[in-house]
């Protein structure tokens, strides 16, 4: 009775070895992918800033991005820091912008949104003020006159 009760405990703690050792790689594995999906979307964050974009820098200081420029293989960015009276520019590198706080694009789009509601209302009052055509009593009568020939 014992020989059995042995074999079987070695199988379950097999069976264990192998459940630590799946769960071990996955830890080991998750972060990987978690991590290259962060640096994408780093990487298209940095494409995709411009000047004029509101940007937060890794130690925290809050800026408007008025130049973008390539210095051999660093990217660098001046950010304009400061009120209005009393205005200061700073260089970064581009890879030390945590966030984009307020983008250009979205005031952009936000223009662009006004000007085609205004397009938009303009055709309305344009298709208003033309005069409508009476084509709908023709359709009718030569309706009429089909389901007349019809019934003879």
């Amino acid at each position: 009775m014992n020989f059995i009760c042995a074999e079987g405990s070695k199988g379950g703690s097999i069976a264990i070895y192998v459940v630590l050792i799946v769960v071990m790689l996955a830890l080991l594995i998750m972060p990987y992918f978690t991590q290259k999906k962060k640096s994408q979307e780093f990487a298209k964050m940095l494409e995709q800033m411009k000047v004029g974009d509101l940007v937060k820098t890794a130690g925290g200081i809050i800026g408007r991005i008025t130049k973008i420029t390539d210095k051999g293989d660093i990217k660098t960015v001046i950010l304009e820091t400061g009120s209005k009276t009393e205005k200061s520019y700073m260089e970064f590198d581009m890879a030390m912008i945590y966030c984009v706080l307020k983008s250009t694009k979205v005031e952009e789009t936000v223009e662009e949104k006004a000007e085609t509601v205004e397009v938009q209302e303009a055709q309305v009052e344009e298709k208003a003020e033309e005069p409508k055509t009476e084509e709908k009593p023709a359709k009718k009568t030569a309706a009429k006159k089909t389901t007349k020939k019809a019934a003879k």
